[in-house]
């Protein structure tokens, strides 16, 4: 159960830093009235944000090696 949870963090991550124009679509174009583009530092946010959870991703994917 713990690798799935490592392996959604990834792929979360992976969506964070490679698609950051879906997440504005997904989490905050609904709050908008017409077609809202994200500012620069939102996606520089969500890419820092992503960047972090492969990091956590990864470390507990590697430390789960390690744990008995």
């Amino acid at each position: 159960m713990f690798i799935i949870g490592v392996l959604f963090v990834i792929i979360v991550g992976i969506l964070m830093v490679s698609k950051p124009q879906l997440v504005f679509e997904i989490t905050e174009a609904w709050k908008s009235n017409g077609s809202a583009e994200p500012t620069k530092a939102y996606i520089r946010s969500i890419r820092f944000g992503g960047i972090m959870f492969l990091l956590v991703g990864i470390g507990c994917g590697i430390l789960s090696l390690f744990a008995v």
